[in-house]
């Protein structure tokens, strides 16, 4: 992978002039990152000592669905970016066999209601801290920026 640094900013800074025109998205993201961070899904990077050649930056944008009961908002991260001619993480991950059971099965197993959240769900992977750098996002306490 090749840095993607600058997509990744430029991408953030299309972000932050939506975040100018709508307060209300900007205190919504915040609230999600701060809430991500206080359950350790996220964590501020110490730039000290990093290997520069693997760093990847996931640019992200938000979900609004007024239509779903439970999760209205929700920030996506996207690893399938790259710049022209180069790699994204998606590109670079081998994709193994599909570990989830099929859903409907295990429906007809309950044959009584079932309620459940898996909020988060995708959220709760534990990353190799060597393996860290490779799913970086940019962001800023200073927002919105106006640069």
């Amino acid at each position: 992978m090749s840095s993607n640094f600058n997509l990744a900013k430029n991408r953030l800074k299309g972000l932050a002039s939506r975040f100018r025109k709508d307060n209300s998205l900007y205190e919504n993201y915040t609230r999600v990152l701060d809430s991500q961070l206080t359950d350790g899904i996220i964590e501020s990077v110490n730039t000290e000592n990093l290997n520069q050649n693997l760093i990847y930056y996931m640019p992200h944008h938000p979900i609004i669905r007024n239509d779903k009961e439970t999760t209205k908002f929700r920030i996506v991260y996207d690893a399938s970016s790259k710049e022209k001619n180069c790699f994204s993480l998606n590109d670079n991950l081998k994709a193994g066999p599909n570990l989830n059971p099929n859903l409907l099965i295990l429906l007809l197993k309950f044959r009584k209601g079932l309620v459940f959240d898996v909020e988060k769900a995708f959220l709760q992977i534990v990353l190799a801290e060597e393996d860290r750098d490779c799913q970086r996002f940019l962001w800023s306490d200073n927002f919105p920026p106006n640069n």
